[in-house]
């Protein structure tokens, strides 16, 4: 690997929302540019779930161009949440798996042919570069030990466990890391055709659905000096939402809900796209020594840039409002709109959601926010995000 600049692309879950990073990486690289020819740039990627599934069409030299014609594809998505025979009942008592596991690994090996039955381990040969290799770390959770799993290309790598497994397919990677639980897929992925018979669980199971923070420890365990580090993490949307009050309510703000045994399993099950994973950014900007303070009134940024929509409502001296662009429907929809959304009604949304962002009228994540969603330290824009990322780039 090279001893310069050490640059790290970091890619979210969030299932069919993954059309989000496809349209970020549209304004970085030409739509049309294959896919290996983008992961040159970068001597790392990190995935999960949704995010594995681009960075996987990456390698397999799909453009971003195909990649954006496969998520808003209805057959596309279809071939890969192919729905139980009773889904729709699940959908009515509102708990329950739609999807079919086995069918998902199916359909990814399809849409990934050849390369996704290729070796993880021998996707880096694929990528050309002048110096150094592309290495991928894919993240998953161990459904019977209950522990992280971390599918890496380079079998060599410092942060590697002495317990090396056999090195799955890109495709198997993938799937594991893309089987979400309880209210998504039947059951755990398995490799029928490998010698590995773990079962897996989706990577953001293990808080790691954004592997940001796995892949800063994986490029410091390679003895990478902090401030050569640079890191682009792309998210697929988050809801933030102030609590109900006086001056606030829904759909711009969240009514606290009651507990009950059936609701908090809901929730639980749909935690694993929310925090503790938006403070794996923070975390990552701290352990590569980036500024918490900045001299002027600017929020301080350094060199993790975080590209990533936010559901969230304005707030000015007037008090709180609708982001331009968007209806109060529409805000309702996408607040309520789970990861798995295969509609075609729903994917425009999501596309025009992305667009709204891309123009400024969608708030960006910031690293770290204060009261009233302020930006602390980042960038509150997409635009400023993108030129920040381009300058050290």
């Amino acid at each position: 690997m090279s001893e310069q600049t050490f640059k790290i692309l970091s890619l979210d879950g969030g299932g069919s929302w993954a059309l989000i990073q496809v349209r970020a990486l549209m304004s970085l690289f030409d739509a049309n540019m294959p896919g290996r020819e983008i992961l040159s740039n970068f001597d790392l990627v990190a995935a999960n779930s949704g995010g594995s599934i681009v960075a996987a069409g990456l390698a397999a030299n799909m453009t971003l161009t195909r990649m954006n014609s496969f998520f808003m594809d209805p057959d596309s998505r279809n071939s890969v949440f192919v729905e139980k025979w009773d889904a729709e009942l699940f959908r009515i008592f509102g708990l329950g798996p739609r999807y079919k596991t086995d069918a998902k690994l199916e359909g990814l090996r399809k849409a990934l042919a050849p390369t996704g039955d290729m070796k993880l381990g021998d996707i880096p040969a694929l990528i050309a570069r002048d110096s150094g290799a592309t290495h991928f770390i894919i993240t998953s959770f161990d459904y019977d030990r209950q522990r992280a799993v971390f599918f890496r290309s380079d079998s060599n790598s410092a942060a590697q466990s002495s317990a090396v497994s056999p090195m799955p397919t890109l495709g198997e990677a993938v799937h594991a890391s893309s089987t979400a639980p309880v209210n998504y897929f039947d059951k755990p992925a398995i490799f029928p055709d490998s010698e590995d018979r773990r079962r897996f669980w989706d990577g953001g199971t293990a808080g790691l659905n954004n592997p940001v923070l796995a892949a800063v420890t994986e490029a410091l365990a390679y003895g990478k000096p902090r401030e050569n580090i640079k890191v682009l993490t792309i998210g697929t949307g988050s809801v933030c939402l102030p609590l109900e009050n006086d001056d606030v309510h829904p759909p711009l703000a969240v009514s606290p809900a009651e507990t009950s045994t059936i609701g908090d399993i809901k929730k639980l099950s749909k935690t694993i796209v929310d925090d503790p994973p938006d403070a794996a950014t923070f975390i990552s900007h701290v352990a590569l020594g980036q500024p918490l303070s900045s001299v002027d009134s600017k929020p301080p940024c350094g060199n993790l840039v975080r590209l990533n929509p936010l559901i969230q409502p304005l707030k000015d001296a007037a008090g709180w409002s609708l982001p331009r662009g968007l209806t109060e429907s529409e805000f309702e929809n996408l607040v309520k709109m789970d990861m798995d959304a295969t509609e075609q009604d729903e994917i425009n949304l999501i596309a025009k959601f992305c667009d709204l962002w891309k123009g400024d009228d969608i708030p960006n994540q910031p690293i770290r926010s204060g009261q009233d969603f302020n930006c602390d330290i980042g960038h509150a824009r997409f635009s400023e995000a993108l030129a920040h990322w381009k300058s050290i780039f």
